[in-house]
């Protein structure tokens, strides 16, 4: 039996096309990575400094590597849009 839908294919597609899904960065605070990046720009803070802004310390630590990260991420995409000037 093949059911029917109301749904054509170009809206289907339509509907699909969306940002990507927030990914949990740190889960005991329940963080996700939308939720620290508006507190990486210049590149400049340290992890603690983002976890404060966040009104949090990270509690099993298995998060910092990877804020780390972010944070020198977010430090080159700022050089390289200040380089392009």
């Amino acid at each position: 039996m093949m059911l029917r839908t109301i749904r054509n294919i170009p809206m289907l597609q339509f509907v699909t096309k969306r940002r990507e899904p927030a990914m949990y960065v740190c889960l005991c605070n329940a963080l996700t990575d939308r939720d620290f990046s508006p507190h990486m720009a210049g590149g400049t803070s340290s992890v603690s400094m983002v976890y404060r802004a966040c009104g949090c310390q990270p509690q099993c630590g298995k998060c910092v590597p990877f804020v780390r990260q972010m944070l020198r991420q977010a430090a080159e995409v700022e050089g390289k849009s200040a380089g392009a000037d």
